[in-house]
C-alpha cells in the first residue's frame, strides 16, 4: 500500500526510471520539477481556492506530486535541502 504515488506508474516516468537506472544520465545529484495547470482552477470559491481553508494551495496539492516523482527518480536521496516557489499568472 502506498499513498497517492500515482505519478510514478505513467509511462513517461517508468521509461525515464529505466532511462536513469540504466546509467545513461550518470550520476544524478540535483533535480527541479515543476507543474503547470492549464484546465482554469478547481472548484473555484470551495475550500480548495480560499487560501484560509487550502492548507496550503498548489505546493500542497500538486507539489508533493513532483517532489515525490523528482526524489524516486534519483533513488530516494536523504535530501540535504528542498525548496518550494510558486508563480501565479493573472489574467
Amino acid at each position: 500500500m502506498m499513498t497517492m504515488r500515482n505519478n510514478r506508474f505513467t509511462q513517461a516516468a517508468q521509461y525515464l526510471k529505466n532511462y536513469i537506472s540504466e546509467g545513461h544520465m550518470g550520476e544524478v545529484y540535483t533535480g527541479r520539477c515543476g507543474w503547470i495547470r492549464r484546465r482554469g482552477i478547481p472548484g473555484k470559491g470551495g475550500w480548495f481556492t480560499t487560501k484560509e481553508l487550502s492548507g496550503g494551495g498548489p505546493l500542497i496539492d500538486l507539489g508533493v506530486h513532483m517532489i515525490d516523482l523528482s526524489v524516486w527518480l534519483m533513488g530516494n536521496p536523504k535530501p540535504v535541502a528542498v525548496s518550494g516557489h510558486l508563480h501565479q499568472v493573472r489574467q
